[in-house]
């Protein structure tokens, strides 16, 4: 087995690998763990010994778009706009950012 930098070995603990044995791994969408649209799945890998790590959710685009429409329903995103406006401004604005967006970050004083 490889070590690191300072020569600590890295060890995966015993629930971590029985958790990581067991079927394959989902992705979480919308607050629920689903599997891929296609079904498929591949293997990842540990890269200090190349041994398999778990069986995971291969995503594709329609996994992607169901992850960003959830992402977009979660902040609040609307939907966008054409990027044809009146105004040149208008049109520099929509071409930098195309959606607009409800959510704010709040501001903290430290």
């Amino acid at each position: 087995m490889q070590t690191n930098l300072d020569g600590h070995v890295p060890t995966i603990s015993a629930r971590a690998q029985s958790w990581l044995a067991g079927a394959a791994k989902k992705m979480l969408i919308d607050g629920k763990w689903v599997a891929a649209a296609s079904g498929e799945t591949f293997d990842t890998v540990d890269p200090g010994n190349g041994s398999v790590l778990a069986r995971v959710s291969r995503g594709a685009s329609s996994d992607i778009d169901a992850a960003v429409r959830a992402a977009r329903r979660a902040f609040g995103i609307r939907h966008c706009r054409s990027a044809a406006t009146s105004s040149p401004a208008g049109a520099v604005n929509q071409a930098r950012w195309p959606c607009r967006t409800t959510w704010r970050p709040r501001a903290y004083a430290w």
